[in-house]
């Protein structure tokens, strides 16, 4: 299948590719957080979270969707048609609607792939892309989760944390978020006040009380990768984080 962003949020050059892609998988977090960007400003935030996974016979790969409407559905969860992506073969989910025009919008997905394929290019992985909106939606996502767990599944959430104004509020969402995430709080009420951001809090939601524990891998800020918030200067803040059973 064709590709639409090598060259552009990712080198199509396998010797520049390798140079960012560099990762040894020893984990054993059952969902793993990974930001969005230009791979070349997150690309330590995916080699740590890639190492951080548990292995699985597939995995399950959610991210958001960006266009700011829904595809011509009344569903809020969506797939693609079964297909193959930098070598990994994608399927889709049963009972979803599938568009595979998300695909010429979210480049996210291509971006899991190129490390899922180093990971295991055996392993299978399906792709849901999601426009929550109401509590009901959210609860719709959370008993997929459910019923995709079959024990040789682990998840990737594909989302970023971080408020684009100044450096400071940006660091205080990123650690109510954290506290939250560590504590199992409700999530969309606090988006709603703005005290947290992102385009993946829906999705978090979904995820909440499903597994036990969570835990902060590093943030990356351009170049800089820490695991101390407190040393992050820009005021787009990509976290890596991970969920154990």
């Amino acid at each position: 299948m064709k590709t639409f962003f090598d060259d552009i949020f990712y080198p199509a050059s396998e010797v520049e590719l390798n140079k960012l892609i560099s990762f040894e998988n020893s984990g054993n977090s059952k969902v793993i957080i990974i930001p969005h960007a230009g791979l070349e400003n997150i690309n330590q935030a995916y080699n740590i979270a890639f190492s951080a996974i548990k292995r699985a016979k597939r995995y399950v790969f959610i991210a958001p969707m960006h266009n700011g409407k829904y595809p011509d559905s009344e569903s809020s969860l969506f797939t693609i048609s079964s297909c193959q992506i930098n070598g990994v073969n994608c399927e889709s989910v049963n009972n979803l609607t599938a568009d595979d025009s998300i695909l010429e919008e979210e480049y996210t997905l291509e971006l899991a792939t190129l490390f899922i394929s180093k990971l295991d290019s055996s392993s299978i992985v399906l792709p849901i892309f999601t426009a929550l909106e109401f509590s009901d939606e959210i609860k719709k996502l959370k008993s997929l989760i459910r019923s995709l767990d079959d024990g040789d599944t682990s998840f990737i959430i594909s989302a970023n944390f971080s408020e684009e104004t100044n450096n400071e509020k940006a660091k205080a969402m990123a650690k109510t978020l954290i506290q939250s995430l560590n504590e199992q709080k409700p999530l969309v009420d606090d988006e709603k006040k703005g005290i947290i951001s992102g385009c993946g809090i829906k999705i978090l939601e979904a995820f909440r009380n499903l597994y036990s524990s969570f835990i902060v891998l590093g943030f990356q800020d351009g170049s800089n990768f820490t695991n101390n918030i407190e040393e992050i200067k820009g005021n787009i803040i990509h976290l890596a984080g991970a969920f154990n059973d």
